[in-house]
């Protein structure tokens, strides 16, 4: 056995220990498709509507900036420049607080799609919150 296939089962078991086996394979996730999933993910978790109200409201100017002036069709396509170019634009010149909102959100939306497959590559990985002066 190879090495590759070795670390192949072991991340296929710890994902199953887990009780997730779903395989992340590349497709053509919209970006309205995906935040579907992110939210009936949290109404299955029972997540306050304060919450999902919260990410609603950071999530849509996402949108707009994604889908009117990237053209982005999937988010397969997007990259980490993309994501940080948008935070940085839309949300440097504000207070860090709320810099950071959109950041945690948006990092928090590609955790999920990650976590449970829906994308292989997260481009919100390294998104990071700027620190608090």
């Amino acid at each position: 056995m190879t090495e590759q296939t070795i670390n192949e089962l072991t991340n296929f078991f710890q994902q199953f220990k887990q009780g997730e086996t779903k395989q992340a394979t590349q497709s053509n996730l919209t970006f309205d498709d995906a935040v579907k999933y992110f939210f009936r993910n949290m109404e299955e978790r029972g997540l306050a509507e304060q919450t999902m109200s919260f990410y609603r409201k950071k999530l849509s100017p996402f949108r707009k900036f994604l889908v009117q002036i990237k053209k982005v069709q999937t988010l397969e396509t997007l990259t980490e420049d993309e994501i940080k170019y948008y935070i940085e634009s839309k949300y440097s010149k504000k207070k860090t607080g709320y810099y950071n909102c959109h950041a945690r959100a948006l990092k928090a939306f590609f955790n999920y799609l990650e976590k449970d497959g829906y994308l292989i590559a997260n481009p919100g990985h390294n998104i990071k919150p700027k620190k608090v002066r």
